[in-house]
């Protein structure tokens, strides 16, 4: 079938999710399921990012705020879009942005190399914060950012490790590091590629590409549970180091990116049903597919290769 070889949606059902045990050895992978139903995941609107002057260069990271504005983030700052996809401000930075995520109160947090920067809902500058090094709570080099609430979490794919700040910069801990928990494997991290998400619960969930899986940690720091495996099967993730990314529907389901063979994949781990997006949709080569959910029921996947943003009608889950 066409269109099933591209980036992933798993949903953390406790089937498919392996409690992980002491030690670095990798964890069980999910019993092989009788029968996967697979179905094909249409395009349904391809969204070009406008090319208003200024261009955006080195497109890497996208979030969805307050009325179904669109926050790109790129070699010059963020652009801001309303929902019909025209240009209505730039939050501009020294240096290029290479992720974003807005606040529920319309704040966006802007992640860069070794710094986050903050906006007010009106795009004024409010603050700049981050100590560049390999410490506790220093950055190395960041790839993905989430915030809810009080807490701002940026993943570092540098130091391996995901950060938890305050939303005014104070630093809390550190996920995924061997000083933080020495019982827990620590991220392993073989190309710069490292996400995360909060979910609506205030639990994190992020990529541990390395070890081939998604990491669900509870609101005190906790590895809670692991989804995933290397392997060319549709549930498995194959190449180095995959996914690179991922979002969390509104229902729970999990959505992940991969490079290699660029793919979005969508699996119900109760039904065993799987929608994929394949490479078929993505440019040759591209990595980096970061993802945000949209209120209007579609998932938009940043191809940084092609310098577009996709649109595609999320699967019903069952």
């Amino acid at each position: 079938m066409t269109g099933q070889r591209a980036a992933i949606i798993v949903l953390a059902a406790l089937g498919l999710w392996a409690l992980t045990g002491c030690g670095d050895g990798a964890p069980s992978a999910p019993a092989k399921p009788e029968k996967v139903v697979y179905e094909a995941w249409a395009v349904t609107h391809l969204a070009r990012v406008p090319v208003s002057s200024p261009p955006l260069e080195k497109l890497k990271g996208i979030a969805i705020g307050p009325g179904g504005r669109f926050y790109l983030a790129h070699a010059g700052g963020v652009a801001v879009l309303d929902n019909g996809w025209q240009r209505a401000a730039d939050l501009t930075t020294e240096g290029a942005a290479v992720a974003v995520a807005v606040h529920e109160d319309g704040r966006v947090f802007v992640a860069q190399r070794q710094k986050v920067r903050v906006f007010g809902a009106d795009g004024a500058a409010l603050a700049s914060w981050g100590t560049p090094g390999k410490k506790p709570g220093q950055l190395a080099y960041l790839t993905g950012i989430a915030v809810r609430g009080g807490d701002v979490w940026l993943a570092d794919a540098g130091n391996r490790v995901i950060h938890r700040f305050d939303t005014t910069g104070d630093f809390i801990a550190d996920i995924g590091s061997r000083e933080s928990e020495p019982e827990r494997p620590r991220i392993l991290c073989p190309s710069p590629y490292l996400d995360c998400a909060v979910a609506a619960d205030g639990t994190l969930y992020n990529v541990d590409p390395g070890r081939w899986q998604v990491e669900h940690t509870d609101a005190n720091g906790k590895l809670v549970g692991t989804w995933g495996r290397q392997g060319s099967d549709w549930m498995e993730f194959s190449g180095c180091c995959n996914p690179t990314n991922l979002a969390i529907l509104k229902d729970g389901r999990i959505v992940t990116g991969e490079k290699g063979i660029p793919r979005v994949k969508v699996i119900d781990a109760e039904t065993y049903k799987l929608h994929v997006a394949g490479p078929e949709h993505f440019a040759e080569g591209t990595a980096g597919l970061d993802l945000a959910v949209g209120p209007d029921g579609r998932l938009y996947v940043v191809d940084p290769g092609a310098g577009k943003v996709l649109a595609f009608k999320i699967p019903e889950g069952q």
